[in-house]
């Protein structure tokens, strides 16, 4: 839900429409789509231009949101004037926060008071907009983009003196589109930014300070007893929510702790997987049979039957059938175990195989 579904209300458009103003150097209220001078005797919906307000980003990695609000709620205290908003955007990349922190001027907190909602005008301007933008304000001309979560503006002075130098300065691609609002359109595009907005996201774009609406000495005894049971639904209601927050929040950090153990179980696994397939590696490449029976092993895979094997004084002596004793020969004496080979008597032809006795020396080592 958004501001336009109140427009189809007619008296709540009337009224909201009554409550909106815009703050250059002097408080502008925004009647019929243009600026009207107003003297600051209402509580309004203050739109505040760029000027009179500082952004800061800050991130803060390894830290849960509940430490991070605490962190802020110690920093708001720490101020003499309640004057900062502060947004928290969710990191994952660094796993903690980035911190947006928009600071009103004290000048423009003394001069209109803190009763007043404040809304600073760059966090309105791109509701439906991811083009660049070029506004004609009644400050002067004034660039804006949006990239994710993050908005970045500049005035149309110095070394951003338009729109190519300040595309430099955003880091922006040449070829992105650029939208023109002009002085007679910036009132009702103000305006148009501001309906557009989601109802749920206004709490975080502006500054809000509801104990400032009540004047607690003209309060009447009458209303004590509403009030108070208004109070005490709201301190109970949101006890239980803060409660329930605090529960998942717990539940959450246990399993963290129980990723972070599936995490560094796996990291140890891996390791010692490593560490197999190296050792795996390595074995391959390792004879693991000793160097004569490699030899006979040899011998059988050319299709020799053999009937004698012997081993004496480092001499191998093989007895057997083959097909072509010459071939199984010379196959013998290119083994790289075998340091020489020769018949021992003469090859007897038998059938269709021939008989022989090879005499190999083998090598002491390969």
């Amino acid at each position: 839900m958004n501001f336009e579904v109140l427009n189809q209300i007619p008296l709540l458009q009337q009224q909201l429409n009554k409550r909106i103003a815009y703050y250059s150097n002097s408080l502008l209220a925004l009647e019929e789509n243009k600026f009207e001078a107003v003297e600051n005797d209402k509580k309004r919906i203050v739109i505040v231009a760029k000027t009179h307000y500082s952004e800061r980003w800050q991130a803060f990695s390894a830290i849960n949101k509940s430490e991070l609000n605490k962190l802020l709620s110690l920093k708001k205290q720490s101020t003499e004037l309640n004057n900062s908003i502060f947004q928290i955007i969710e990191n994952k990349n660094i796993d903690g926060f980035d911190v947006k922190t928009i600071e009103f001027s004290p000048e423009l907190m003394a001069k209109l008071g803190t009763a007043n909602i404040y809304v600073p005008e760059t966090e309105l301007f791109h509701q439906g907009f991811d083009s660049i933008l070029e506004i004609e304000t009644p400050i002067g001309t004034l660039f804006s983009s949006a990239t994710g979560n993050k908005v970045n503006s500049a005035y149309a002075k110095g070394i951003v003196a338009n729109i190519e130098t300040y595309r430099l300065s955003a880091g922006l691609p040449s070829d992105k589109s650029v939208n023109k609002i002009s002085t007679d359109e910036f009132p009702q595009f103000l305006q148009s930014c501001l309906h557009k907005l989601p109802l749920k996201e206004f709490p975080k774009k502006a500054l809000i300070s509801p104990k400032e609406w009540i004047n607690l000495e003209k309060l009447h005894w009458l209303y004590a007893a509403p009030l108070l049971t208004a109070l005490v639904f709201y301190v109970l209601t949101n006890s239980y929510l803060a409660f329930n927050i605090y529960s998942q929040e717990a539940s959450l950090g246990a399993e963290g702790d129980r990723v972070s153990n599936v995490l560094m179980q796996k990291q140890e696994i891996d390791t010692k997987r490593a560490l197999l397939n190296q050792l795996s590696t390595e074995l391959a490449d390792q004879k693991i049979a000793h160097n004569n029976w490699d030899i006979v092993y040899q011998i059988v895979e050319e299709g020799a039957t053999l009937t004698r094997i012997t081993y004496k004084k480092g001499e191998l002596t093989v007895r057997g059938k083959t097909d072509k004793a010459s071939t199984l020969l010379a196959m013998i004496a290119e083994h790289q175990g075998v340091a020489s080979a020769s018949f021992k008597g003469s090859v007897r032809k038998s059938g269709n195989q021939e008989s022989f006795v090879i005499n190999i020396i083998p090598k002491e080592s390969v």
